[in-house]
């Protein structure tokens, strides 16, 4: 039609009409956008999140969110796991490093759940290296039996896991 905005009136509703329809056009992009960057931000809160609540008893990460000093406790009755695979170095040098990587999230998949059902806190793995304990953070009169309860049901489980590098079970020290 060739028509532009100068060829209508001031103060004609047409006007009016074409700055409204802009103005809403402008308003629906900028709510998308937001939308997108809010989606995006709670998807990285919620990664900082899961990292920090790995790395840190769920209370203490919740203190420390909350800009609180953790001050340090002292636990009476703790008991600790520590494991690692026999062989490991062997089982590494005969196989890739996406098969070491495949065989170690295979025994930690068994050992994490363990450790949820005997209401354990994984504290670190470290290459073929497990720790855990119970007691703490939440103190628990059983945690030595909790803990020796979970050493037999991995040394059971464990048996399922193979090694990529001759196909047996792999063995744990506990």
């Amino acid at each position: 039609m060739g028509l532009t905005m100068s060829d209508l009136s001031l103060h004609s509703f047409q006007r009016d009409a074409i700055f409204l329809g802009e103005h809403i056009s402008s308003e629906v992009k900028s709510a998308h956008e937001l939308d997108r960057l809010s989606k995006r931000l709670k998807n990285e809160k919620d990664l900082s999140n899961t990292l920090l609540y790995n790395m840190l008893p769920r209370s203490v990460a919740d203190e420390l969110r909350s800009g609180l000093t953790v001050d340090p406790t002292h636990y009476d009755k703790v008991t600790l796991f520590f494991s690692d695979v026999v062989g490991f170095t062997s089982i590494c040098d005969a196989i890739e490093p996406w098969e070491v990587i495949d065989m170690l999230n295979q025994l930690y998949s068994v050992m994490d759940y363990l450790a949820m059902r005997f209401n354990l806190y994984k504290v670190e793995t470290i290459g073929d290296a497990y720790m855990c304990c119970s007691g703490l953070p939440i103190p628990d009169d059983m945690h030595a039996e909790n803990i020796a309860n979970f050493a037999l049901a991995v040394s059971e489980c464990v048996r399922h896991v193979k090694s990529p590098a001759d196909g047996k079970p792999i063995r744990l020290r506990i």
